[in-house]
């Protein structure tokens, strides 16, 4: 009898790690979602503002993991009047 409820107890022990596991990945894929969708906005409004951006933009905006950062960098397209100026941008990172 005791083996049973020790065999019970061991496999909900590995169903909550697995369930846990599930849980954790699951958040790292949306937040990797998240950020790969506001460099998405950030690559969309700089070519809308500037037809055409060189392929370092894209390559420095991919490489960008912090959402804020990004979020910080959507509000200059707006405030930048060239691709010069938003690119003194970069550098500050």
């Amino acid at each position: 009898m005791s083996d049973i409820i020790e065999s019970d107890i061991i496999e909900s022990d590995i169903i909550e790690t697995a369930r846990e596991k599930g849980f954790e990945e699951g958040r790292k894929e949306g937040k990797k979602q998240g950020l790969e969708g506001m460099q998405d906005m950030l690559v969309d409004a700089l070519i809308e503002k500037f037809d055409v951006i060189p392929v370092r933009f894209l390559e420095t905006i991919r490489k960008i993991d912090n959402g804020d950062v990004l979020k910080c960098l959507l509000k200059q397209v707006f405030k930048c009047e060239n691709l010069d100026q938003y690119e003194g941008l970069f550098k500050r990172l």
